[in-house]
């Protein structure tokens, strides 16, 4: 088992990648490989011995206020082989190239709310037990909810913002988490101003006005 980084989608990367994420989730795969030999995403890829893939993250950089933040786009891993060693392995191993490239970044992910009402009892189980592992590799919750779009244009779903630090610091207020998610509703989900900052529906919504936003907005790389 090995793990390296790809600079286009072959078509077993594409496969994977197709059959890994569900229809109201999933960017296009010509639009996604565009973003990967455009440089706006970075794709790392685990093969078993087979060759074959068994785990991928693609991960978005931007920049906000000169600070890099990588935005965990997808992270998925064969159903048929799912294990805690192969998450870890891969993870760390993504983890440690990027904080070569960029020492002071937060990689920033979303995750579903395993309090999330109405959702089945197993459902929440997975959740759960997903946020635990998550947090043994160092992650921890910034934002708890917001509202994403789905991409085939069903209802909204509610996500938590995560990230993994890349050094050790201080505690992020609000404002900056909040411009966080703006951004990333902004560009990664492409919605206008108005959409964008309606999703932002935390009970820590700071009073920032839309000008504030817009302005931080303009400040991504």
């Amino acid at each position: 088992m090995y793990t390296k980084e790809l600079n286009s989608l072959p078509s077993n990367v594409r496969a994977f990648y197709e059959r890994s994420i569900p229809a109201d989730a999933r960017i296009p795969s010509r639009t996604l490989e565009s973003y990967i030999k455009d440089g706006y995403q970075r794709l790392f890829v685990t093969y078993d011995s087979n060759e074959r893939p068994v785990a991928a993250t693609f991960m978005a950089i931007g920049m906000l206020d000169a600070i890099p933040v990588l935005f965990q786009s997808y992270f998925v891993v064969d159903s048929e082989i799912t294990s805690v060693e192969l998450e870890t392995y891969h993870v760390q191993h993504v983890q440690e190239t990027l904080k070569s490239s960029y020492p002071n970044a937060r990689i920033l992910f979303e995750m579903p709310p395993a309090s999330e009402s109405g959702i089945a009892e197993d459902e929440r189980k997975f959740r759960t037990e997903y946020a635990d592992f998550v947090k043994g590799l160092g992650g921890s919750v910034l934002w708890s909810c917001y509202q994403v779009p789905a991409l085939d244009g069903s209802a909204p779903q509610r996500y938590e913002l995560w990230q993994y630090p890349q050094r050790q610091e201080a505690q992020v207020n609000n404002e900056t988490i909040a411009l966080y998610v703006y951004v990333l509703l902004r560009f990664a989900y492409e919605l206008d101003a108005t959409a964008a900052r309606a999703m932002l529906t935390s009970d820590d919504l700071p009073t920032s006005n839309q000008s504030q936003f817009e302005a931080a907005a303009r400040r991504v790389a």
